[in-house]
Parts: C-alpha cells; sequence; structure tokens
C-alpha cells in the first residue's frame, strides 16, 4: 500500500514538472513583441511592415501629449519601397493610438530562433556601447512613464530579445554613430539616445523628421535637443544636420500631433530606454515552490520507507536468531 503511494507521488511530481517546462515554453514564446503583421520587404532579421493602419483617432489626453486629434497614417503613406527596406525594423507598425496586432508567426518564432549565445553577444555590446557615453541620464524615476502610449506598446515585447532587435536594428541600416554621440548621455527620460540621434541623421526621411515634429514639446526630447546644441558650438556637421532638422520639421507645420507616434516599420521598444521598459513591465519570476514542496515530501516519504524496512529486516533478523 505505501509502495502505492510512493507511485502516485512520483507521477504527481512528473505532471508538475511537466507542466512547469510547458508553461515557460509557452511563456517564451507568448512573450514575443507584438507586431501588426508584415510585409514583403525584410531587414536583415525580420518583416518591416509597411504603415500604420489608416484611421483617425484622438490622442489621449494625459501628460504625454495634447488631447487633439491623431492620424496614424500621416507619415505611412509617404514612405517608400526603398525606404522601407533602408529603415524597416522586425516589427510591423502598430495601429492607430499605440494599439498593437497579434504577434507574426516570425514573432512568435524569435525566442527560439535567437540563441543563447547571439542574445548574450548583443547584451555584452549592448552594455559596452552604454559606457562609452561620457554623461549620465539624470532621470531616476522610471516607473514614471508608465501609461505613456509608447511605453504601452511595448507591452507583450519580449525583453530578453530587447539588445538583439535593437542591435540588429542599427547594424541592418549600417548605422555607426559620430564620435560626438558619446560624448552625451546614452538616455534622456523615456528615450533612448541612440535612437534619437539615429532620428537625426535621417531627418531627410519624412518618417524621422515626424518623429521630431511629434514629439518636440516632449520635456525628454527638449533635453537632449539643448544638449545636441551645446555640443553643435564647434561642430558644423552637426549644426547642419540640426539645421535640416529644423527644415524638415518646419514643412510638417499643421499636421496633427500624435503622441504616439514611432515611425512606421520601428519596434516601439527601439526608441525607448531599456529601464523604462522594465519598470513598466517588469519580468515576474517563475516560481517553483510547489515543485520543490512535493520533492521534498517525495524524498522524505522514501527516506521514511527505506527507515522502517530496514527497522522491520532488523526486527526480523532479531527473531530469527532468539
Amino acid at each position: 500500500m505505501f509502495k502505492k503511494h510512493v507511485v502516485i507521488l512520483v507521477m504527481v511530481v512528473v505532471v508538475f514538472a511537466g507542466a512547469d517546462i510547458l508553461s515557460a515554453k509557452a511563456g517564451s514564446s507568448g512573450g514575443s513583441r507584438s507586431s501588426g503583421g508584415s510585409s514583403s520587404g525584410r531587414s536583415s532579421y525580420g518583416n518591416s511592415s509597411s504603415a500604420s493602419k489608416t484611421s483617425t483617432a484622438t490622442a489621449p489626453a494625459s501628460k504625454y501629449g495634447n488631447s487633439a486629434t491623431t492620424n496614424s497614417s500621416s507619415g505611412s503613406q509617404e514612405q517608400s519601397s526603398d525606404s522601407k527596406k533602408k529603415y524597416g525594423n522586425t516589427a510591423g507598425a502598430a495601429s492607430a493610438g499605440g494599439q498593437t496586432g497579434k504577434p507574426s508567426a516570425y514573432d512568435q518564432k524569435l525566442n527560439t530562433t535567437v540563441s543563447k549565445q547571439q542574445a548574450k553577444e548583443s547584451l555584452s555590446k549592448y552594455e559596452a556601447q552604454q559606457g562609452r557615453f561620457k554623461s549620465k541620464d539624470t532621470t531616476t524615476n522610471y516607473s514614471g512613464y508608465t501609461g505613456n502610449p509608447i511605453v504601452n506598446r511595448t507591452r507583450g515585447y519580449d525583453q530578453n530579445t530587447y539588445a538583439y532587435r535593437r542591435d540588429n536594428f542599427y547594424s541592418g541600416n549600417s548605422y555607426q554613430p559620430p564620435q560626438y554621440v558619446y560624448m552625451s548621455a546614452p538616455s534622456f527620460g523615456m528615450w533612448d539616445a541612440m535612437f534619437l540621434w539615429f532620428m537625426l541623421d535621417h531627418a531627410s526621411d519624412r518618417n524621422y523628421s515626424r518623429m521630431y515634429y511629434n514629439h518636440q514639446n516632449d520635456p525628454d526630447f527638449q533635453r537632449w535637443r539643448e544638449e545636441t546644441q551645446k555640443l553643435s558650438g564647434e561642430n558644423a556637421e552637426l549644426k547642419a544636420k540640426l539645421a535640416n532638422l529644423d527644415k524638415q520639421v518646419a514643412e510638417l507645420k499643421g499636421e496633427p500631433v500624435d503622441p504616439s507616434y514611432v515611425p512606421p516599420g520601428v519596434d516601439a521598444d527601439i526608441a525607448l530606454n531599456k529601464k523604462v521598459i522594465e519598470a513598466a513591465h517588469p519580468v515576474k519570476k517563475e516560481s517553483h515552490f510547489f515543485r520543490w514542496l512535493l520533492i521534498f515530501v517525495l524524498v522524505a516519504l522514501l527516506i521514511y520507507y527505506i527507515y522502517n524496512k530496514r527497522k522491520g529486516a532488523a526486527s526480523a533478523a532479531k527473531y530469527r536468531l532468539d
């Protein structure tokens, strides 16, 4: 009877362990990046979707932007196929108002196709790059951006592949940041500084000048612009880039301001400070309490069984001697 109970406990432990493994696999697959679909254009590592859905929505009234009527298709219709190939990223663009679609089959497979070694190398590269910046971001309240429409768009994105996708976005676009970039800070509030510099270097692309146009009143954007102005003091190249940015933005005057705007085909989290994403969507640590409890109970029962068996054998031997 006792042996039967032990067998049942062993089966229970196996079932719980199996369910735990399946849950972990489902989490790695289901937690992949949100995507709005795919298109014919691809970058070096994924789909570069075309524009957002053509729709008009009312931007959320909050500290993150004006409650103006927003048109998520404002920059998407003008994006040429060449532009999509050059600047495309892995995910499709989100629909109006920062809403995300279901992950594509490619997105769901990303966690399994990206090896641990690749992810580790990209993370090391990211950390080394962050260490090159001379200044530090003064922001400490990273959780204060929770509720921002762009931060909300990162819900469901896999943070484990962030460094890998970020690395591939810039390498896929053959982007080498100028040396003066590292005289600044690695981030400005909710924004990743490298993306802001990338935006500046591609301001002639309407989708990136729209990025500045839609967020130019954002305090963090303004801090970056002030820093950029200081660095441009003796740098003619940087001055010319800022002048071009202002020229491109001036041509957009009159367009509705969209506080949730991110260039079509760019993953929202690529544009954001990694610490802000982690604060908004903390990774829940998997609990193995019940699994270890069952294993403990099983081991205790086995020890008890062996002890009683030996005790019974010793009693039987003593009885025979008597």
